[in-house]
């Protein structure tokens, strides 16, 4: 999934707790994590203003999320 698509579908992501699975090219699990408000959490990794070198590197590195409610 193109790094647009993938920033204009995380919009679709519901307001509710749950677990996602963060995916990189080759579509290995790269990381995993949980929220209260899942579409918050993974709106918050894709902002511009990321300052931490290894989140900036995990999000660089992002393909697709799989979504486990």
């Amino acid at each position: 999934m193109e790094k647009l698509k993938l920033k204009e579908n995380i919009k679709s992501i519901p307001a509710i707790p749950g677990i996602y699975q963060v995916l990189d090219k080759n579509w290995n699990v790269i990381y995993v994590w949980k929220a209260k408000i899942l579409r918050n959490r993974v709106i918050s990794y894709f902002q511009t203003n990321i300052t931490n070198p290894k989140t900036l590197a995990l999000v660089n590195k992002i393909c697709d999320l799989q979504i486990i409610m």
